[in-house]
């Protein structure tokens, strides 16, 4: 389960490559993955301490060569998605019921 993304870096090929914070079955874990493919490097850290200073190593591994730049907010989309389900519990029941009212078990 993922729980902070660190950052973005974009290719100039337009490939995106992103290192998060993730909770798994062991514990902590950061990770950095492309969109296209699977985690390409993962790494246990005991604290979010730890996860920060390595995601910010292995940035600068990436923006060490010419391929890699920083994601600006501006490429970021401004409207939502228009698929958009959906927000809140009561919104929910109201799109599969039709009301709000309570079921009688």
């Amino acid at each position: 389960m993922r729980i902070l993304i660190y950052w973005t870096l974009v290719a100039t090929s337009g490939d995106t490559v992103a290192c998060e914070l993730c909770r798994t079955a062991d514990g902590l874990e950061v990770r950095c993955s492309s969109h296209a493919s699977a985690p390409i490097r993962r790494a246990p850290v005991a604290s979010a301490t730890e996860a920060s200073a390595l995601a910010a190593e292995w940035k600068q591994m990436y923006l060490a060569g010419d391929a890699w730049s920083e994601k600006r907010v501006e490429d970021e989309p401004v409207e939502p998605p228009a698929t958009a389900g959906p927000r809140t519990v009561f919104e929910q029941r109201v799109k599969q019921r039709g009301t709000l009212r309570r079921l009688r078990y």
